[in-house]
């Protein structure tokens, strides 16, 4: 079956609500850091263009670890890696996100970077 190829814009990320583990008090979150999103340079639908790659930031601010004593989480990070698969459409030899890739954060999985296309002029597959 085919499907919608992403365009400026269909990528976005969305960043958890989970707690750490460690947070025993409940009191940190995730916050969205960076998205970048890579777009073709010839392949364009409604005038915009085809989007190849995306990667996503995010980093957790906050929270206790409880004691004796008890003491702040440091902040880390969390990231995530979008990819095009293999196809026969190309932007620049380059290969399309389409509508469903999704790539989860290496620490969190509900930390998520994917494509929602917003089109389907343009579909492969």
């Amino acid at each position: 079956m085919a499907t919608p190829v992403a365009i400026k814009g269909d990528t976005q990320a969305k960043t958890s609500s989970a707690k750490d583990a460690k947070d025993t008090s409940q009191s940190g979150a995730w916050g969205s850091t960076f998205i970048n999103v890579t777009s073709g340079k010839k392949c364009k639908v409604n005038g915009k263009p085809v989007e190849l790659e995306a990667t996503a930031g995010w980093i957790y601010k906050g929270g206790i670890v409880k004691g004796p004593p008890d003491a702040p989480i440091p902040p880390f990070s969390d990231d995530a890696s979008l990819k095009a698969g293999s196809s026969k459409l190309k932007d620049g030899g380059k290969n399309i996100l389409v509508d469903g890739n999704k790539a989860q954060g290496k620490i969190d999985p509900a930390n998520q970077i994917g494509v929602w296309s917003s089109q389907s002029k343009l579909k492969i597959g």
